[in-house]
């Protein structure tokens, strides 16, 4: 209301954008996307380039795991011809590391490599450290699910070095200690999985960050199936991973989550099982037009 009886543009778009972003780093993407959307016009025009593409890139990122990944990549693609107009290091590290996200997100997994690596490379020469910290996590996580466990904790182990020089937090800090439990449960270490989803979800849940949270539900039910716990108990795990992600509209998160379910079942020998989750999770990444995702689902399911 003060901000209408004086006429501050900026005064009413500033709300909007910083609980935007903050509802975004939880993990709380539906009312993040609406809260983003209404502030990007008027910060372009009331001449904001550098909270504007911020801004951009995160509302992007949930219009992409809400289900429209394409709409979401030409909004990244305009973001990062942005930061290459303006010439900053700085703007393209974090095009590049959104990019990553979303190609996470849609389990595009050599896509996040290169934006993973891009960003690192770029945050090195500017010493943005929040940014090169993501870029080695985000590199980690991919290189992981590619099968490459070693170089993956080569670069985790430098990103939570860097974070620890920062003070231990470091924003979307949870996200990739999340990975955390995902890259040991690609690795084979079940026990150690089990153990960091478990202590992890704890403190996300007490957080309310949901999009670590939808993770680590998901490890920590693949886990436990693999340590031989009964698949009532593992699959209420994976079933609240889903329930997570459709609380903050992160349908590429349902999507992901079913393509482990699926694993899980086959490991279990339960086929009708694992190919219901297969179709459940290759319709969720159709549905959102990622095409990627549909090809890691089959690949995943193949290997091992």
């Amino acid at each position: 209301p003060v901000a209408q009886e004086l006429g501050d543009q900026e005064l009413l778009v500033a709300p909007s954008y910083l609980i935007g972003l903050a509802l975004c780093f939880s993990g709380k993407l539906g009312a993040a996307r609406r809260l983003l959307g209404l502030s990007l016009d008027p910060m372009e025009k009331l001449g904001m380039p550098v909270d504007w593409q911020r801004g951009l890139l995160f509302h992007a990122l949930a219009v992409g795991e809400g289900g429209d990944y394409k709409g979401a990549l030409a909004m990244m693609a305009r973001a990062r011809a942005h930061a290459e107009r303006m010439g900053q290091k700085v703007l393209l590290s974090m095009s590049e590391l959104m990019h990553g996200a979303l190609y996470r997100a849609g389990a595009d997994w050599q896509a996040a490599l290169v934006a993973g690596e891009r960003a690192a490379s770029l945050s090195r020469q500017t010493n943005e450290k929040v940014y090169l910290f993501a870029g080695l996590s985000l590199t980690a996580w991919a290189h992981s699910y590619q099968g490459r466990h070693d170089l993956s904790r080569v670069f985790r182990k430098e990103a939570i070095a860097i974070a620890q020089e920062m003070g231990g937090r470091v924003s979307t800090g949870d996200w990739f200690d999340a990975s955390d439990a995902e890259l040991a449960l690609l690795a084979g270490e079940n026990e150690q999985a089990l153990s960091l989803a478990s202590e992890r979800a704890a403190i996300f849940r007490k957080s309310e960050l949901l999009m670590g949270l939808g993770i680590v539900e998901r490890a920590w039910g693949c886990a436990l199936s693999r340590l031989g716990t009964s698949a009532a108990e593992s699959d209420a795990h994976l079933a609240q991973s889903i329930e997570v992600c459709r609380s903050g509209d992160m349908k590429l998160g349902i999507a992901q989550t079913h393509m482990w379910w699926a694993r899980i079942c086959r490991e279990r020998g339960e086929e009708a099982e694992a190919q219901r989750h297969r179709d459940a999770s290759c319709e969720g990444f159709r549905a959102a037009g990622c095409e990627e995702g549909i090809a890691t689902v089959q690949e995943f399911l193949a290997s091992r």
